[in-house]
Protein backbone atom coordinates (compact mmCIF):
# COMPACT_ATOMS: atom_id res chain seq x y z
CA UNK A 1 0.00 0.00 0.00
CA UNK A 2 2.98 2.32 0.39
CA UNK A 3 3.73 2.35 -3.35
CA UNK A 4 0.07 3.01 -4.16
CA UNK A 5 -0.06 5.66 -1.48
CA UNK A 6 3.08 7.37 -2.95
CA UNK A 7 1.60 7.31 -6.43
CA UNK A 8 -1.63 8.77 -5.15
CA UNK A 9 0.26 11.58 -3.40
CA UNK A 10 2.23 12.36 -6.58
CA UNK A 11 -0.95 12.51 -8.70
CA UNK A 12 -2.63 14.72 -6.13
CA UNK A 13 0.35 17.08 -6.02
CA UNK A 14 0.44 17.32 -9.81
CA UNK A 15 -3.30 18.03 -9.91
CA UNK A 16 -2.92 20.72 -7.29
CA UNK A 17 0.02 22.33 -9.11
CA UNK A 18 -1.84 22.40 -12.42
CA UNK A 19 -5.14 23.51 -10.98
CA UNK A 20 -4.31 27.17 -11.61
CA UNK A 21 -3.99 26.50 -15.34
CA UNK A 22 -7.31 26.87 -17.08
CA UNK A 23 -6.09 26.11 -20.56
CA UNK A 24 -7.21 29.54 -21.78
CA UNK A 25 -4.60 31.36 -23.87
CA UNK A 26 -4.63 35.15 -23.48
CA UNK A 27 -5.40 37.10 -26.62
CA UNK A 28 -2.53 39.21 -28.02
CA UNK A 29 -2.85 42.92 -27.36
CA UNK A 30 -3.67 45.17 -30.31
CA UNK A 31 -2.39 48.25 -28.49
CA UNK A 32 1.03 49.23 -29.90
CA UNK A 33 3.91 49.66 -27.48
CA UNK A 34 7.21 51.40 -28.04
CA UNK A 35 10.64 50.99 -26.54
CA UNK A 36 13.99 52.63 -27.09
CA UNK A 37 17.33 50.89 -26.93
CA UNK A 38 20.57 52.84 -26.59
CA UNK A 39 23.62 51.51 -28.37
CA UNK A 40 27.18 52.24 -27.34
CA UNK A 41 28.45 51.29 -30.78
CA UNK A 42 28.55 54.23 -33.21
CA UNK A 43 27.39 53.59 -36.73
CA UNK A 44 29.20 54.97 -39.71
CA UNK A 45 28.68 54.94 -43.41
CA UNK A 46 31.15 55.64 -46.13
CA UNK A 47 30.87 56.44 -49.76
CA UNK A 48 32.47 53.92 -52.08
CA UNK A 49 32.86 56.50 -54.83
CA UNK A 50 35.59 59.06 -54.13
CA UNK A 51 34.99 62.61 -55.31
CA UNK A 52 37.36 65.40 -56.28
CA UNK A 53 36.59 67.38 -53.14
CA UNK A 54 35.12 66.19 -49.85
CA UNK A 55 31.43 66.97 -49.42
CA UNK A 56 28.61 66.00 -47.09
CA UNK A 57 25.95 63.77 -48.59
CA UNK A 58 22.83 62.37 -46.91
CA UNK A 59 22.83 58.62 -46.32
CA UNK A 60 19.79 56.33 -46.25
CA UNK A 61 19.31 57.01 -42.54
CA UNK A 62 19.22 60.81 -43.09
CA UNK A 63 22.61 61.51 -41.49
CA UNK A 64 25.11 63.48 -43.58
CA UNK A 65 28.50 61.82 -44.08
CA UNK A 66 31.71 63.03 -45.67
CA UNK A 67 32.75 61.48 -48.92
CA UNK A 68 36.18 59.92 -49.26
CA UNK A 69 39.18 62.16 -49.90
CA UNK A 70 40.98 61.72 -53.23
CA UNK A 71 43.58 58.97 -53.29
CA UNK A 72 47.14 60.24 -53.85
CA UNK A 73 48.76 59.10 -57.08
CA UNK A 74 52.37 58.92 -58.23
CA UNK A 75 53.62 62.02 -60.02
CA UNK A 76 54.68 61.23 -63.57
CA UNK A 77 58.41 60.61 -63.88
CA UNK A 78 59.44 61.44 -60.31
CA UNK A 79 58.36 58.25 -58.55
CA UNK A 80 56.96 60.42 -55.75
CA UNK A 81 53.34 60.37 -54.63
CA UNK A 82 51.39 63.58 -55.22
CA UNK A 83 50.62 65.27 -51.89
CA UNK A 84 47.87 67.75 -51.01
CA UNK A 85 49.51 70.93 -49.65
CA UNK A 86 47.43 73.58 -47.90
CA UNK A 87 48.66 77.16 -47.46
CA UNK A 88 46.86 78.22 -44.28
CA UNK A 89 48.66 81.37 -43.08
CA UNK A 90 50.47 84.06 -45.07
CA UNK A 91 51.13 87.78 -45.03
CA UNK A 92 53.66 90.57 -44.54
CA UNK A 93 54.75 91.42 -41.00
CA UNK A 94 57.76 93.42 -39.77
CA UNK A 95 59.37 93.53 -43.22
CA UNK A 96 59.00 89.80 -43.92
CA UNK A 97 56.65 87.81 -46.10
CA UNK A 98 55.78 84.71 -44.05
CA UNK A 99 53.77 81.62 -44.84
CA UNK A 100 52.76 78.36 -43.17
CA UNK A 101 50.59 75.34 -43.90
CA UNK A 102 50.56 71.57 -43.89
CA UNK A 103 50.80 68.46 -46.05
CA UNK A 104 47.55 66.52 -45.69
CA UNK A 105 47.73 62.81 -44.70
CA UNK A 106 51.55 62.71 -44.86
CA UNK A 107 53.31 62.16 -41.53
CA UNK A 108 57.07 62.02 -41.96
CA UNK A 109 60.41 63.62 -41.16
CA UNK A 110 62.98 64.75 -43.69
CA UNK A 111 60.76 66.55 -46.19
CA UNK A 112 61.27 70.21 -47.13
CA UNK A 113 58.66 72.94 -47.21
CA UNK A 114 59.33 75.90 -49.50
CA UNK A 115 57.52 79.18 -50.04
CA UNK A 116 58.08 80.83 -53.39
CA UNK A 117 57.01 84.39 -54.18
CA UNK A 118 56.81 85.26 -57.88
CA UNK A 119 56.11 88.56 -59.67
CA UNK A 120 56.74 88.71 -63.38
CA UNK A 121 60.20 87.24 -64.03
CA UNK A 122 61.38 87.79 -60.43
CA UNK A 123 61.10 85.20 -57.66
CA UNK A 124 62.42 84.56 -54.18
CA UNK A 125 62.04 81.52 -51.94
CA UNK A 126 62.71 80.20 -48.46
CA UNK A 127 62.79 76.58 -47.26
CA UNK A 128 62.59 74.71 -43.97
CA UNK A 129 62.13 71.16 -42.72
CA UNK A 130 58.60 69.88 -42.32
CA UNK A 131 57.52 68.79 -38.85
CA UNK A 132 55.40 65.64 -38.44
CA UNK A 133 52.20 65.95 -36.42
CA UNK A 134 49.39 63.48 -35.69
CA UNK A 135 47.81 63.51 -39.16
CA UNK A 136 49.98 65.74 -41.34
CA UNK A 137 53.38 67.31 -41.86
CA UNK A 138 53.42 70.94 -40.74
CA UNK A 139 55.26 73.66 -42.66
CA UNK A 140 56.15 76.90 -40.95
CA UNK A 141 59.68 76.87 -39.52
CA UNK A 142 61.98 79.22 -41.43
CA UNK A 143 59.45 80.14 -44.08
CA UNK A 144 59.98 83.88 -44.41
CA UNK A 145 61.40 86.12 -47.12
CA UNK A 146 62.81 89.60 -46.41
CA UNK A 147 60.58 92.05 -48.32
CA UNK A 148 63.69 94.06 -49.27
CA UNK A 149 64.44 91.20 -51.73
CA UNK A 150 60.99 91.53 -53.26
CA UNK A 151 60.06 95.16 -53.67
CA UNK A 152 56.53 96.49 -53.38
CA UNK A 153 53.61 95.10 -55.37
CA UNK A 154 51.46 92.00 -55.69
CA UNK A 155 53.29 88.68 -55.42
CA UNK A 156 51.97 85.16 -56.12
CA UNK A 157 52.91 82.91 -53.19
CA UNK A 158 52.96 79.10 -53.32
CA UNK A 159 53.79 76.61 -50.56
CA UNK A 160 55.39 73.43 -51.86
CA UNK A 161 56.59 70.21 -50.24
CA UNK A 162 59.13 67.64 -51.39
CA UNK A 163 60.54 64.51 -49.76
CA UNK A 164 61.87 61.18 -50.95
CA UNK A 165 58.32 59.84 -51.23
CA UNK A 166 56.01 62.83 -51.73
CA UNK A 167 55.72 66.14 -53.55
CA UNK A 168 53.04 68.74 -54.03
CA UNK A 169 52.19 72.44 -54.06
CA UNK A 170 49.37 74.63 -52.80
CA UNK A 171 47.19 76.81 -54.94
CA UNK A 172 48.78 80.28 -55.40
CA UNK A 173 47.61 83.24 -53.34
CA UNK A 174 48.27 86.93 -53.92
CA UNK A 175 50.15 88.83 -51.22
CA UNK A 176 50.64 92.59 -51.45
CA UNK A 177 54.01 93.87 -50.29
CA UNK A 178 53.72 97.58 -49.33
Amino acid sequence: MNAKHGLLVAVAAASFALSGCTGDTPEPSTTPTTSATASSTPSTSTSSTPSESPSATPSSDGVATDSAAPTPTATAGSGRVSAVVALTRYGVTNGELTAAGFVQDVVEEGGYCTITATRGDRSASASGLGTPSAASTDCGEGLSIDTAQLGSGDWKVVLSYRSDGYEGASAPVTVTVP
